[in-house]
């Protein structure tokens, strides 16, 4: 017995290391880009030994790949939790619009998100590959529900990926151009956000055919943004 609970703790420890690296690895690239940061660097904030990340993920690009799977986990497990919460009595118009809202939401809230796939994507098609090559279960769930909106006759013509580069446009300019955005709403940056926020929703209401109005009235995103901590509890919460 005493054997078993021996491996049983040195496969947890493990994992526990791994885990430590990827979230390390999350803020640092999220913060300075992936290729400022060095393994080296990585192993300092996880407070592991260099040759431990050798050991675990072989090399950097290693770790991109995990944390494309934590992305792509977390984008699901929002959208199956927004899709359980949603009113079922809504219009499927207007059920899409919160769907979105609350989605662009909380990526402008937390921005980990879109620093990362934007900064690892810019002229790097391997690392775009990895991530592509991720299961497809989002546009899944997103076209069900778009399904349901063009038998309204909204968004004709229009397939799942647009509708997912829509949401990456909004919420990636924010994120890369934060001090432009800064300037034209001339406000501190949780409430330039907002102001974008509800812009951006302005703009999908009228594609959707949905009274602006129906939006939320509040003073800050995290008012509107998804607790992360509800749907994953993973080092991105």
């Amino acid at each position: 017995m005493a054997a078993k609970k021996s491996g049983r703790q040195s496969a947890e420890s493990a994992q526990q290391t791994r885990d430590s690296i990827v979230c390390a690895a999350v803020e640092l690239f999220a913060d300075k880009g992936f290729e400022a940061v060095s393994v080296r660097e990585i192993a300092e904030a996880a407070q592991v030994s260099h040759g431990l990340i050798r050991h675990h993920f072989g090399n950097k690009l290693q770790i991109w790949h995990r944390i494309c799977e934590l992305i792509v986990d977390d984008v699901n497990l929002e959208l199956e939790y927004l899709l359980r919460h949603l009113d079922e009595s809504l219009q499927p118009n207007e059920r899409f619009f919160q769907l979105l809202s609350t989605l662009l939401a909380s990526h402008l809230n937390d921005p980990r998100l879109m620093k990362l796939m934007s900064d690892a994507f810019r002229g790097d098609p391997e690392k775009f590959v990895i991530f592509n090559s991720m299961p497809d279960c989002i546009e899944q769930l997103m076209q069900r529900e778009l399904t349901k909106v063009q038998q309204q006759g909204y968004l004709s013509g229009l397939v799942v990926d647009e509708v997912k580069w829509m949401l990456c446009m909004f919420a990636d300019a924010p994120a890369m151009m934060e001090p432009m955005m800064l300037d034209i709403y001339g406000a501190q940056l949780q409430q330039a956000q907002l102001r974008h926020w509800q812009f951006s929703c302005r703009m999908i209401a009228a594609m959707l055919g949905v009274d602006i109005a129906t939006l939320p009235q509040v003073s800050s995103l995290a008012e509107v943004a998804t607790p992360r901590e509800q749907y994953n509890p993973s080092c991105l919460a």
